[in-house]
């Protein structure tokens, strides 16, 4: 009986994040000047161009929007086919951005279906075709490249191959950006290991609270709240892929300056004359307590 491990379903789109921070900028006359407090921000910022991101998109593909009015950003997200809705902004200001990527196949699958145990899923079938191959990279990875009637846009897939399972939970979502990268930086180079492919249909709508983008600032102006909303439907015919995203800015100093110790850290003691610590920890959670005198 195969086994599928239960994975957690979630998407990775910057474009969105990056067109509420322009839209800040732009609207309160600044220069792009966004400094990360935490270490998922400087991960974000290696990964993002603030300056080239939404170049590559037309104005049907990505929008964005500034305002006081909760209301008024709402009424934009639902006309622009989000149910995504803005908090309520008690001072200060909001944008809200999106992106839109809608793909034809080149050459269209046809319905099939997928059984796993006594689970049937509907699916595509693509067939013998170029394009549709699957590349071996390294002994892990097989990664295909759907042909797309769209000059400029590609979607690839990939699969673990070496029956094991890719453990997606454990990875963040710079580190699944990276993967993604490498794989179809060396796609032209790997082998074909199969001539067609068959795939599930998808069908995706999930909001997250993005708390890690809190407190990236430029000058005094920091974000105060983010939310995110993907789309993701793909069938024999082609594939839409959606975000969204709300930003509260507000201005002033963080209310929250102290840096919390709040995960295992190190601490070691350091002495004049050695060239290495004196006495190291690793801290974690199993020694946090109140020592009962310092003897």
């Amino acid at each position: 009986m195969q086994t599928i491990n239960a994975v957690k379903t979630r998407a990775v789109c910057r474009i969105p994040l990056v067109g509420c921070l322009q839209k800040a900028t732009e609207y309160q006359s600044l220069q792009s000047n966004w400094r990360p407090v935490n270490d998922e921000q400087m991960e974000f910022m290696r990964h993002v161009d603030l300056t080239h991101e939404l170049s590559v998109f037309n104005k049907d593909e990505f929008d964005s929007i500034a305002s006081t009015s909760a209301e008024e950003i709402n009424k934009w997200l639902f006309d622009n086919g989000f149910t995504l809705r803005c908090p309520d902004i008690k001072d200060g200001f909001a944008t809200a951005s999106f992106v839109k990527i809608f793909v034809n196949w080149l050459d269209p699958g046809v319905k099939s279906a997928i059984k796993i145990n006594d689970t049937l899923y509907t699916a595509v079938n693509f067939e013998h075709e170029e394009g549709k191959k699957i590349h071996q990279y390294g002994s892990d990875w097989g990664v295909t490249c759907l042909s797309t009637q769209e000059r400029g846009t590609k979607v690839f897939c990939a699969i673990r191959v070496d029956n094991m399972e890719a453990d997606f939970d454990a990875l963040s979502d710079e580190q699944l950006l990276d993967i993604a990268e490498e794989l179809e930086g060396n796609y032209s180079s790997a082998k074909t290991i199969f001539e067609g492919i068959k795939m599930p249909m998808l069908d995706m709508n999930m909001e997250v609270n993005h708390d890690w983008m809190c407190g990236i600032r430029n000058g005094d102006l920091h974000v105060d709240q983010c939310i995110q909303q993907f789309i993701l439907k793909l069938n024999e015919s082609g594939a839409t892929a959606k975000s969204a995203a709300a930003m509260l800015f507000k201005r002033g100093c963080l209310q929250d300056t102290t840096l919390v110790f709040n995960k295992p850290f190190l601490l070691w003691f350091s002495r004049d004359g050695l060239t290495y610590p004196a006495f190291l920890a690793v801290c974690g959670t199993d020694c946090w307590k109140e020592p009962a005198d310092l003897d």
